[in-house]
Order: structure tokens, then C-alpha cells, then sequence
């Protein structure tokens, strides 16, 4: 490549990625670090296209190729582009219009179909600069002159190419058919508790709702007609009820409102649900937004969790049961950290039965090296990252790689009938994709 191909690539990267920063900086303002994501994939958008050109010769002596030639190669010019052409203008829109007043079902689908091709094309990259790194040492050692392009580094590209379309395929697939294929999934805890020995308790679980990423209501209303044929005693929800702001509730009012539990419907609030992925004008009016998304489940029926506990007290036993929720709590204070263990804890004895609700499982690190009372805790946050692998008996996914805790039942080795379940939520975000990793209603029974 030439110095001044070199330097126009250059310059281009840099004032995309300076945009990119400004737009997420001041709409979407809890996102503005991803711009150096962004940064990482905008490279290897530009040297897999590079390797590319060189290697298939597109656009060399242009005018003595035959027309089909010339068909073909600006057609694949097209559908490589795309998606950078869709995300800048979504990131357009996103400048003139704040989050507010755009389609967010629309801007986020559009962001993450485009963001799962980006994620192929970043793994496709790291095994061509390996397979590159490797090659030099071989000429190196050898002391061997390398061609441009020796015969095994256009296969291996033309393998890459191929797995690029395999992969768009399985995103595909999980993006139609498994991102809204519910699954519901129960798990029986014993305990030494008498009363639960001879009634037990039927929880069920959901987590990481997203609102504005549905593109219908449709999958929300066989949500609540799969946990009311269930029949729970309590219903806990995990947070993360909208993407953006309080509005995207409103359209889902009717449906959610159909939800039932004998004993009640418990929430509490997730990182999404502060108003910090969306820009107000004021803090006074993203606090405003905090709390009519409070006041809007309120409405429905459900207690929100705010720091704060209730007891309960189950027919036909005498000792009380506690719920408890926490505000997202984040020791890292990579989000909003409103949590707060001490005031949620407030008037709680160390002989309470207590079920704790936290959207984000780190809480239970804290649980533990404190030794407080909790017969079980339940999160959501993860998402399983939307991929991997979940049977009944084993689990894997790369979440494990940035959560302790990020899917299914946990146990407290120093403590007998203490449990964490990380449920891995019902929406898919950052790509609307799921693979392994099904969306997921949890049925917990105590006895």
C-alpha cells in the first residue's frame, strides 16, 4: 500500500472515530468508552479489505477486465461496506435527533445487525495477522524472500471468506429463531427449613427485559403467558426493564400488567434503567425518568426494591420472610453505582430467611465476605453474552471471561443453603443474536 493510501486511510479512521466519540458522548453518554471498540473494528474492517484487494487483485488494471468482472467486484464492494454505510447513518441520525425522538427499535437492529458481522470480521482478522506474524518468522529464519501473495495466505483467505459467511449464517439463525425461543428452566434447592420441607416455594425468575429492542410485542406476551400458566408464588424481575427511558414502558403497560403471583411481583433496577444511556438535559430530569419508570411498575402492581426490604409472612408459618432488593451495585463503578448493602440491609437479623434480588451477581462476592443472611440471591446482567453453550449439566460461554458469576446456580461453599442464580435474561443487546444461550425464564423451587 502507498504512503498516501497509507495516510488517506488514516486520516479517515481518525475523523470517524473522533465523530463516533462526540455522537456517543453526548447522546448516549454511558457508551462514549465503547468509541475505542469501534476504533479496534474500524481496523480490521480496513485490513481485512485491504488483504482482500491485494490478494484477489480487485479494481488492477480495471479497464481490461471483463464486465461481469467488474459487476462482481463492486457488488462485493457494496455488501462489504454496508454495514459501516448503516452505522454511519445511524450514528447521523443519532447527531441531528437525540435518543428521544428517534426509533430506537429501529437504531438498535440496524446497530446490531451490523455489530455481528463486525464481530466475525474481528475474529477472521486475529487469525490473519497470526497466520501473517507466523509466516514472517518462517521467511525470517529461512531467510527466504516472501511473494505478495504466496499461494497459502489466498487460501487462507478465501477459508476466512468462507467462514465470514458461515458465521453471518449462525447469527442469522439465532437472530430468527433462537433470540425470542424461550426457555424455561427449573432447578429444585434444598434447605433445612421446616416450613419449606413441607411447603415449598415456587419463585420464578426473569431478568433483562430491554423493551426498546423488541421489534414486536409479540414475544412479551407469551413472556407473561408462560409465567402465568406457571403459577408462582412470588415473581422477582432483575432490572434492566428498558434500554434508554422510562417511554419505552408505556406501549408494554397492557401486556405487563397481565402478570400474576400469589405472593407478588418484586423488582429492582438495572444499570439501563437510570437514564444513563440516553442524554436529559439536566440530572434533575434523568431523575425524573428514574422515578416514573419506578412509579410506572408501581402502577402495575409490582413493589420496587429500592435498598430497601419487606417481610412477608407465608400462610400457616410463623417466622417472617425477608425480600430484599438492592439498587445496582457495582464496586468497580464501571456504571451507576446507586447500591447500597447497609441501608438494603437495614433491620435485617442474622437469623432472617432472607431472598435477595441485585441485577448484578457481584453482589454476592460482598454477601459472602460479610456473612449475611441469604437463602438465596438472584441477578440477572450478563446475558450469557448471548452465546456459548447451556445444557442441563454443563455450561460455557466467553461471559466467564468477564464474570465470576454469569449464568445459572451458584452455591456458598462456607455456608450451607445459601444459593446465587444468575439468570441470563429474555432480550438480546449489543447484537440481537442468541446462540447456545436461549432467552430465559427461571423457575426456582425452595424446599
Amino acid at each position: 500500500m502507498k504512503k498516501k493510501k497509507i495516510f488517506l486511510y488514516s486520516a479517515i479512521t481518525l475523523i470517524a472515530l473522533i465523530l463516533i466519540f462526540l455522537v456517543l458522548r453526548f447522546q448516549i453518554p454511558a457508551t462514549q468508552k465503547r468509541v475505542v471498540v469501534f476504533a479496534v473494528w474500524l481496523g480490521a474492517e480496513i485490513y481485512l479489505w485491504y488483504r482482500v484487494v491485494t490478494t484477489f487483485n480487485f479494481f488492477k488494471n480495471y479497464k481490461q477486465k471483463k464486465r461481469r468482472i467488474k459487476l462482481v467486484e463492486i457488488l462485493i464492494s457494496i455488501l462489504y461496506w454496508m454495514p459501516a454505510f448503516l452505522i454511519a447513518i445511524s450514528f447521523l441520525t443519532l447527531a441531528r435527533n437525540s435518543i428521544h425522538e428517534i426509533n430506537t427499535t429501529v437504531y438498535l437492529t440496524v446497530m446490531g445487525a451490523s455489530v455481528i458481522q463486525y464481530i466475525i470480521k474481528f475474529i477472521i482478522v486475529c487469525i490473519l495477522i497470526a497466520c501473517d506474524i507466523f509466516y514472517s518468522f518462517y521467511i525470517f529464519l529461512k531467510r527466504k524472500k516472501g511473494g505478495i501473495a504466496p499461494r497459502w495466505r489466498t487460501a487462507l483467505l478465501k477459508w476466512a471468506l468462507f467462514i465470514y459467511l458461515i458465521g453471518l449464517g449462525l447469527m442469522g439463525y439465532g437472530m430468527l429463531f433462537v433470540s425470542e425461543s424461550f426457555q424455561v428452566r427449573e432447578t429444585t434447592l434444598s434447605t433445612s427449613d421446616p416450613d419449606l420441607q413441607k411447603n415449598p416455594l415456587k419463585i420464578v425468575l426473569i431478568s433483562d427485559l430491554h423493551l426498546a429492542t423488541w421489534r414486536s410485542q409479540k414475544p412479551i406476551q407469551e413472556v407473561v403467558n408462560i409465567i402465568n400458566q406457571l403459577e408462582p408464588e412470588l415473581l422477582f424481575i432483575t432490572g434492566d426493564i428498558v434500554q434508554f427511558t422510562s417511554k419505552e414502558l408505556d406501549p408494554y403497560m397492557p401486556i405487563l400488567s397481565q402478570l400474576k403471583a400469589q405472593g407478588g411481583i418484586y423488582s429492582v433496577l438495572g444499570n439501563h434503567d437510570y437514564g444513563t444511556y440516553a442524554r436529559f438535559e439536566s440530572e434533575k430530569e434523568r431523575k425524573a425518568d428514574v422515578e416514573r419508570l419506578v412509579e410506572l411498575q408501581r402502577k402495575m402492581g409490582w413493589t420496587v426494591l429500592n435498598n430497601e426490604n419487606v417481610r412477608i409472612q407465608r400462610p400457616g408459618e410463623e417466622r417472617d420472610w425477608v425480600i430484599a432488593g438492592i439498587e445496582f451495585y457495582c464496586p468497580t463503578k464501571l456504571f451507576i453505582n446507586a447500591g447500597d448493602i447497609d441501608q438494603t440491609y437495614e433491620g435485617i437479623q442474622s437469623d432472617d430467611r432472607v431472598l435477595l434480588l441485585s441485577h448484578s451477581p457481584e453482589i454476592w462476592d460482598t454477601i459472602k465476605k460479610k456473612n449475611l443472611p441469604a437463602v438465596l440471591t438472584v441477578s440477572g446482567h450478563t446475558h450469557g453474552m448471548q452465546i456459548g453453550y447451556y445444557g442441563k449439566k454443563q455450561k460455557w460461554s466467553p461471559a466467564k471471561l468477564l464474570y465470576k458469576y454469569w449464568g445459572g446456580l451458584y452455591e456458598n461453599p462456607n455456608k450451607k443453603a445459601s444459593y446465587l442464580y444468575v439468570n441470563v435474561g429474555l432480550a438480546s443487546i449489543g447484537f440481537p443474536a442468541r446462540l447456545g444461550v436461549h432467552p430465559e425464564i427461571t423457575v426456582i423451587t425452595l424446599k
